[in-house]
């Protein structure tokens, strides 16, 4: 009987067709350089930066920041003299 014959035709796919060898196997690790060193630090101190909300914020938006303040403080002014002056003006309709 020749070996090469299946037995069954599961067999045939269960053996992989082709094996993946890794680049790691067959090359050599290459040592870092100086360069690779730098780009590592520069890549852990990125990404151990302080979240956007930690940093000290930008004085451009101290302007902003104000005004929100103000228009805030004004619009709950101006709503809440609108809801009183509503309520008076139902109290005397009625």
């Amino acid at each position: 009987m020749d070996s090469h014959v299946k037995t069954s035709a599961v067999e045939d796919h269960e053996r992989p067709k082709h094996e993946y060898v890794s680049p790691l196997l067959t090359n050599p690790p290459v040592p870092p350089t100086a360069h690779d060193a730098n780009r590592l630090c520069e890549a852990l101190a990125a990404a151990l930066k302080p979240p956007l909300a930690e940093q000290e914020p930008d004085p451009r938006t101290r302007f902003h920041e104000q005004f929100q303040k103000e228009a805030d403080e004004y619009d709950r002014d101006f709503h809440k003299k609108f809801h009183d002056d509503l309520n008076t003006t139902l109290i005397f309709v009625s």
